[in-house]
């Protein structure tokens, strides 16, 4: 079986399978546009916070038009046939897809009225493949809530509203933005090749380099990222890489990884049952007014052992059926959680030359630690048993594509980064 045969999942087929994420019992697939917020009170307040936000910054708003429909239409979205003629409005969303959502929309209600759709199926798909591994390893684990805010932070944060009993994990809205925009630049980077049936992957830095020499637009998409990410938050409006389809496969694979380690990472924190003690006050993104949120303090012991969880969950988990296939899906897995941090080290240290501040706070160590933590714990009897050293390291890949984007992205780089400083003073 050739390599891309062990990959072939496309994107689609990766985003639209779904578990409850609040058991309902007994519901069924309706015909409306369902809401968590209108009967679970931690929903209900979180919505009310997200609608302060949304309401007094509409620029958020931009490139988003559920979330505007949401908020300029009476009585917001309530039909699935109001989904399909938003969703039209989408680039990025086909029929195919739109029908799909749809579906999903039929039997899945919503945490609140301003969470993306689209971003919530990539997060209930994430828990999906989470949850054979989280019963197998620790089968008194309980799912938490998850929502979403403009945090313009990497780091999910955990809260709990006045007036609610439990605590919501709340991720940045625009967090698939950055695992979508990134995975797809460094998977551009890397040079593949097939014969007959046989399809290789080139770990050598100077064919990389001529990939990006010959597709100039690879280097553009992932500098216009960088710049909007370091500076926004975010890299929601930056070019969209099209890859094509064998690129697209190795995409696939290495996004799963990345999406499905920061959500498994949260679990972590739960199943190790770190204490809520203290907190201190998060203000979203580009909200100029006084709106913060508590969010939950940890230490950074917690967030390094929650690293480590969140790591096993999702190797476990994508190795569980034994075969190649499996195997080799783990290894691209633990490639995704491997670049997460190296994207966030290149980030913290264009931030710092801009003079704002890392996006690890004061209890996530710096991102370059938590990839050292991760490179021991993969040497652990935890991991031993998998099989993973029987593939290649996937890392060493991907590291490699990062090392070659940044190098020949670094002039431009420079350059925005000065510029952004200029105009800023």
């Amino acid at each position: 079986m050739s390599l891309l045969d062990k990959l072939a999942v496309v994107v689609l087929a990766a985003t639209t399978s779904a578990v409850a994420l609040v058991q309902t019992a007994g519901a069924e697939c309706e015909g409306s546009v369902r809401y968590l917020s209108d009967t679970n009170d931690a929903y209900k307040v979180l919505q009310g916070k997200q609608q302060e936000i949304y309401e007094g910054n509409t620029k958020l708003l931009d490139g988003d038009p559920y979330l505007r429909e949401q908020l300029t239409t009476k009585g917001g979205i309530q039909t699935l046939d109001d989904v399909v003629r938003i969703l039209a409005r989408m680039d990025l969303v086909d029929e195919q897809f739109g029908r799909q959502v749809v579906q999903f929309l039929r039997c899945e209600p919503l945490p609140t009225k301003f969470e993306s759709p689209l971003s919530f199926m990539l997060l209930k798909n994430s828990l999906e493949s989470l949850t054979s591994a989280r019963i197998k390893l620790y089968p008194n684990s309980q799912l938490p809530l998850f929502g979403s805010m403009p945090t313009g932070t990497i780091d999910a944060q955990a809260t709990v509203f006045e007036g609610a009993e439990n605590p919501i994990i709340i991720l940045d809205r625009n967090i698939y933005q950055f695992t979508g925009k990134f995975s797809k630049t460094v998977s551009a980077t890397i040079p593949i090749g097939s014969d007959d049936n046989n399809v290789s992957l080139s770990y050598d830095k100077e064919e990389m380099r001529r990939r990006l020499h010959d597709n100039p637009w690879i280097v553009s998409d992932f500098t216009q990222a960088m710049v909007l990410f370091v500076t926004s938050g975010s890299p929601k409006n930056a070019h969209e890489t099209l890859l094509d389809a064998d690129h697209n496969r190795l995409h696939a694979r290495l996004v799963n990884g990345l999406d499905t380690f920061i959500v498994g990472h949260e679990l972590g924190h739960i199943v190790l049952g770190h204490a809520r003690n203290s907190t201190h006050e998060l203000h979203m993104a580009g909200d100029g007014s006084d709106r913060p949120i508590e969010v939950v303090d940890h230490s950074q012991d917690d967030e390094l052992a929650a690293d480590q969880v969140g790591f096993q969950l999702l190797v476990t988990s994508q190795a569980a059926g034994g075969g190649p296939g499996d195997l080799l899906d783990a290894t691209i897995a633990a490639a995704g959680s491997d670049l997460f941090f190296k994207l966030l080290d290149v980030a913290d240290q264009y931030r710092g030359t801009i003079g704002m501040p890392t996006f690890s706070d004061k209890a996530h160590p710096p991102a370059s630690a938590r990839s050292a933590n991760l490179d021991r714990y993969l040497q652990s009897t935890d991991m031993a048993s998998i099989g993973l050293e029987k593939y290649p390291d996937f890392r060493l890949l991907t590291r490699s594509a990062l090392d070659v984007l940044v190098e020949e992205a670094t002039p431009d780089l420079v350059k925005a980064f000065a510029d952004y400083k200029a105009g800023k003073h």
